[in-house]
């Protein structure tokens, strides 16, 4: 079982978006370190630990760029991880029409354009592969002050479950998973500032970490999902499945 955990992805090409920093850098690492020869992409320069990286600085918007890369390489890739996005922190009556459309131009268009070039590579010789996209709780319960994003996520919850539909005579199969409060670089000022509320709206009233999110990940893109496909996978801790969480470990702690 520990070699198997060793190699759990060998041999499997594996194109990771949005690798520069947080769960994307450490996504690459974690594949890379099972055996997986990874090809990562960013805007921003990276730097990996692991061996058997492949890297490129590009936006996923850069479609072209991005698949005469793979064709320079002679890579089909078997796992596609769409990790790139951003996040859009402006209220519906502010919010510029610039960062509208650069929110779903990368969160929703960016990302369905790239999974349909990797998809009609994956179809070639019918060997198929995995998509796994990022999604979001915010998706499911918007934020005031981040509509957009919001907005944004729930688009692409829904291109993924149609993807996995449409794509599934081809061996591809789509699925997403929509992290809860995950503790990177990007989350620990948010944290920093309000930890104690967002730890009491978890039903295990702990902050996720990167391992957290790997294993979720592995999860989809690993054979032991064969038979799941389409699905949003909650990797929150029970972050609102009730709406005071919070209360039970207050009261346990009497006991």
């Amino acid at each position: 079982e520990a070699k198997r955990a060793m190699n759990r992805f060998k041999g499997k090409k594996t194109l990771i978006t949005g690798t520069s920093a947080g769960i994307g850098h450490a996504l690459v690492e974690y594949f890379a370190g099972e055996g997986a020869e990874v090809f990562a992409v960013s805007r921003r320069p990276a730097a990996f630990q692991a061996g058997g990286v492949h890297f490129l600085s590009a936006d996923i918007r850069e479609v072209d760029k991005i698949t005469a890369w793979l064709k320079d390489e002679e890579i089909c890739p078997d796992i596609l991880v769409n990790n790139a996005g951003v996040i859009c922190y402006e209220k519906l009556l502010d919010v510029p029409e610039s960062a509208l459309r650069d929110t779903f131009a990368i969160n929703v268009f960016g990302t369905l354009l790239l999974s349909r070039a990797i998809a009609r590579l994956m179809m070639v010789g019918g060997r198929g592969g995995v998509i796994v996209n990022t999604l979001s709780f915010a998706a499911s319960i918007p934020s005031v002050g981040s509509g957009v994003y919001a907005a944004s996520k729930a688009a692409l919850a829904s291109f993924t479950r149609t993807m996995a539909a449409e794509w599934a005579p081809y061996n591809i199969r789509v699925n997403g998973y929509s992290p809860g409060v995950i503790e990177t670089e990007m989350t620990l000022p948010a944290l920093e500032k309000g930890r104690k509320g967002m730890t009491d709206a978890i039903a295990l009233h702990r902050v996720g970490n990167a391992s957290d999110v790997l294993k979720a990940v592995a999860f989809l893109a690993d054979d032991d999902s064969s038979y799941v496909t389409g699905i949003d996978l909650d990797v929150s801790g029970g972050k609102y499945i009730v709406q005071n969480a919070g209360s039970e470990w207050e009261d346990a702690a009497l006991h």
